[in-house]
């Protein structure tokens, strides 16, 4: 039986053969790709059978998942696999040819651990370098993992992890939210915990364009659901931060105060960035809703607000120039 499995739901056509290539020359073999149509009007089954490999298996939906619940396809697709670990692939990504050769060695050097990191570049739809990060410690769980994870540095992404299946699996699979939204990082916040392994190397290249769901344009459906996300997300992060327990030395509080000060960063500036979608009685019951939840600050909140309104008021004339 293979080691690893690469989920991979499928739904745009146009970088599915150039991720599923670098997927397939990986210097690893020992893996199986579970590619999952969902729905595609696209010709996503013709670019498959172009494939004679025996590691390729391939289902269809028969109606569309991941358009509004990502999260609850990988958790289908889950169930589906019974390899060691596995990776979330997506249509568009790009795999270097060693991601899982470092990745195999990393799980051997370090057998306890349940989520090992390659580092990450982001390119465009052109496949150009638009941001790479720095390289992580090979070693990292607690709250120094958390800090490696919530530094501006962080590209956030799925495709970059591989997940012991059997750890995921006891944790009912990745958390809901509305369009996945936070619940990769979520769930990666919560394994990392109890450590992280990462590569050395650059080995994932997360493409960001018009084609998906973080760079595409945005109707109001889509961005009310996110900002949905992000309430949830709030929720859940700050019953997790509650339950971490901190030992009495400054570091430690230092970190922890990090941990909350970023997460809540990322609520209050995706707040402000997706208000414009509800009204002002709707935004007020939201924010009341925000200001009772644990770790609220006022002055943070409407400090990083205002940033995320002038963000986009700044880039709605800009586009508008363009």
């Amino acid at each position: 039986m293979a080691k690893y499995t690469f989920i991979l739901p499928a739904y745009k056509e146009k970088f599915l053969e150039q991720a599923l290539d670098s997927i397939l020359s990986q210097t690893y073999q020992d893996f199986i790709i579970l590619i999952s149509n969902d729905c595609s009007p696209e010709n996503i089954e013709d670019i498959v059978n172009k494939y004679n490999d025996s590691r390729i298996q391939y289902r269809c939906n028969e109606t569309n998942i991941g358009g509004k619940d990502l999260a609850l396809h990988w958790n289908m697709l889950l169930e589906l696999i019974d390899t060691e670990y596995f990776v979330v692939a997506s249509d568009d990504d790009v795999y270097e040819s060693t991601f899982l050769e470092e990745v195999d060695r990393l799980t051997k050097k370090y057998p306890e651990v349940n989520l090992i990191r390659a580092g990450v570049r982001r390119i465009d739809s052109k496949g150009k370098t638009t941001w790479e990060e720095f390289p992580f410690n090979e070693y990292l769980e607690g709250l120094n993992a958390e800090k490696a994870i919530y530094c501006q540095n962080y590209i956030s992404c799925i495709g970059n992890y591989a997940f012991k299946t059997e750890a995921i699996k006891k944790i009912d699979g990745f958390f809901y939210s509305e369009y996945a939204w936070f619940s990769d990082i979520f769930t990666v916040t919560i394994f990392a915990q109890h450590g992280m392994a990462s590569t050395n190397q650059l080995l994932f290249n997360f493409r960001l364009s018009q084609s998906n769901i973080s760079g595409g344009n945005q109707t109001r459906d889509i961005v009310r659901g996110k900002l949905a996300a992000v309430m949830r997300y709030d929720q859940q992060m700050a019953d997790f931060c509650s339950k971490i327990i901190v030992r009495e030395n400054a570091l430690e509080s230092n970190l922890f105060h990090f941990l909350v000060h970023a997460y809540k960063t990322n609520v209050y500036l995706f707040f402000g960035y997706y208000a414009w979608s509800v009204s002002l009685l709707k935004w007020l019951k939201l924010y009341n809703q925000l200001r009772h939840v644990k770790y609220f600050s006022y002055s943070a909140f409407f400090k990083q607000y205002t940033k995320a309104l002038l963000a986009r008021k700044i880039g709605k004339v800009i586009s508008l120039k363009l």
